[in-house]
């Protein structure tokens, strides 16, 4: 039997931040309206070179930073998001990268992953690249 547990957290926040009040100027609606119906008085904008691993990797080196651990010894990262860099390879593969974490679980899970894939494909010689060998923009 496996055990997992949160042994820390970090987080991030892009530098850009739209108030209520810049909201009301580019549509019909005021602080107030907003405030009483949401709570919400300013939101982050991620800038237009940022995607969701560059924000997750800034709340990484945090939660890796909070603990003190070695990313080496992290052994699986999981990433749940409804706006992904991309479809495929997922972005946890991505964060992975970026974090540069080399361990011998993480390219377990990566020839596990090319094989459940190559079979999904219907190949036969498992030509199929694995994650680990993707190359990134920016990184």
């Amino acid at each position: 039997m496996f055990n997992s547990k949160i042994i820390s957290t970090g987080s991030y926040l892009p530098k850009k931040i739209y108030d209520n009040n810049y909201m009301a100027s580019i549509v019909d609606t005021s602080d107030e309206w907003i405030t009483e119906r949401t709570g919400i008085k300013e939101r982050h904008i991620a800038s237009e070179d940022e995607v969701t691993t560059d924000l997750a990797l800034q709340a990484s080196i945090s939660a890796i930073n909070n603990y003190g651990i070695d990313k080496n010894s992290i052994d699986a990262i999981v990433f749940a998001t409804t706006t992904p860099d991309r479809t495929f390879p997922s972005c946890a593969t991505i964060l992975q990268k970026k974090l540069e974490i080399n361990n011998n679980n993480n390219q377990e899970q990566n020839k596990e992953v090319e094989k459940i894939w190559s079979e999904y494909a219907g190949l036969k010689d498992g030509s199929v690249t694995t994650p680990s060998e993707f190359e990134f923009e920016g990184t």
